[in-house]
């Protein structure tokens, strides 16, 4: 059940940037699903789900079910905020992908083509052998990496080229194995 909710999270977030994000009169198509969603809240399989789907660049349904806080009893909304997770991996390979079929990227060339400002070093090889290819199997030769922040943390996340700077070290060869 955590994929599922995982997905319908994500999709929450890639939608966020729709072009009319005011919600319509519930579609009975979902109903189905609002139902799943409802069970699955009243059974205390999670604590909270939010959903927004949309067609033609407008949000035909958007709902929150569950609480976001259940200490306090915070009701969640299509504002509140959750951790996306790995689907962020999913929602970006599709949208690279995108640009693939379009011809404006080239799984096979350098990423350091496509993002020049980045700082990554090598130990072991060049850093100009990473493709993107490299990047989306995880094959880059970058060991594992994961950074949290909480939303009243002073420190806040790291600007990317900050984080990258500090981590994005090749310590294996490109390609020669999955981190």
């Amino acid at each position: 059940m955590k994929k599922i909710t995982l997905i319908i999270i994500g999709i929450t977030l890639f939608l966020s940037s729709c072009k009319d994000s005011s919600p319509q009169v519930f579609d009975t198509r979902f109903q189905n699903v609002r139902g799943k969603v409802i069970g699955l809240i009243n059974n205390g399989k999670v604590a909270s789900i939010s959903i927004a789907v949309a067609k033609d660049g407008k949000i035909i349904w958007e709902e929150s079910f569950g609480y976001s806080d259940l200490e306090n009893k915070v009701r969640a909304t299509p504002y509140t905020k959750y951790l996306s997770a790995s689907i962020a991996k999913t929602i970006t390979a599709t949208g690279l992908m995108t640009l693939v079929e379009k011809g404006l990227i080239d799984l096979d060339k350098p990423i350091l083509d496509y993002v020049p400002n980045i700082e990554i070093r090598s130990f072991v090889s060049d850093e100009r052998e990473i493709t993107v290819r490299h990047i989306l199997n995880h094959r880059s030769g970058m060991p594992s990496y994961c950074e949290l922040f909480f939303e009243d943390d002073p420190e806040g996340p790291r600007d990317f080229l900050e984080t990258v700077r500090r981590y994005g070290i090749i310590t294996f060869t490109p390609g020669q194995s999955y981190i």
